[in-house]
């Protein structure tokens, strides 16, 4: 008799052993074949009531995250060639290509969306990054779809909620506390089209996080020191657009 933790265990071994080819190579086969193993853990998870393990949770995120963001660099490419096609036939090809690249989108980020409806969000580590990756699909919608209001809506909701449990529950070198004041940055300058708040939440997250660093080993963590150089270059980016008095 197969049981739960036996068919959880099949589907996170498979899932692991396609992700390292995933991240060789976003478009290929395998990063689908990541994508189906991870969906049926949460889906045994939710028919069982349980929480995803730190190790599932990581392996949802990465498997979308290179699908999705495979389909949202092929639409910022179609949107950037539109302007300059002459060429009525060819553009009307393009506007073609970037309609189905953006139902893709819509409903690959939906699906995410509803993969992470049934998990509880925990007063922890846990709980910010399901607040974060809903905010994240949820701007990924904002971004391409022209009825963009009950998206942001949405993200901004999943965002605040998301900074308010991280400031109470983590540190401020956490990488998911991090990573989610980079992303909630980006949606309020991308999005909401707010440069002045978009800088100023970067900068609070990047001065707490250096005036915490001498109580914090981030030795061996490459991924805090990336994220702070992206906050670092946002912030010089943007405030080339919009000063923010200092």
């Amino acid at each position: 008799m197969v049981d739960l933790a036996s068919t959880l265990a099949e589907h996170n071994e498979l899932a692991r052993i396609y992700e390292p080819r995933g991240k060789a190579a976003s478009t290929s086969f395998s990063s689908l074949e990541m994508v189906g193993e991870v969906k049926a853990v949460v889906q045994l998870r939710d028919a069982a009531q349980e929480q995803l393990s730190m190790d599932e949770r990581n392996r949802l995120s990465v498997a979308y995250k290179h699908t999705t963001g495979r389909l949202r660099t092929a639409w910022r490419a179609t949107s950037e060639i539109l302007p300059s096609t002459r060429n009525f036939t060819i553009a009307g090809l393009v506007r073609r290509v970037r309609t189905q690249l953006k139902d893709e989108i819509l409903s690959q980020c939906q699906e995410v969306i509803q993969l992470l409806a049934n998990q509880k969000v925990t007063q922890d580590e846990d709980g910010v990054f399901l607040l974060k990756m809903r905010g994240d699909y949820h701007r990924y919608q904002a971004e391409v779809d022209g009825e963009k209001a009950e998206h942001q809506l949405q993200a901004a909701k999943a965002y605040t909620e998301a900074s308010t449990l991280a400031k109470e529950a983590l540190t401020p070198v956490n990488s998911v506390r991090l990573g989610l004041s980079l992303n909630h940055s980006v949606f309020l300058f991308e999005i909401v089209g707010d440069r002045t708040a978009a800088c100023l939440l970067a900068r609070e997250a990047l001065e707490q996080a250096l005036g915490a660093l001498g109580d914090a080993d981030v030795e061996g963590q490459p991924e805090v020191t990336l994220i702070l150089q992206l906050l670092r270059d946002n912030l010089t980016i943007w405030r080339t657009e919009d000063p923010i008095d200092e």
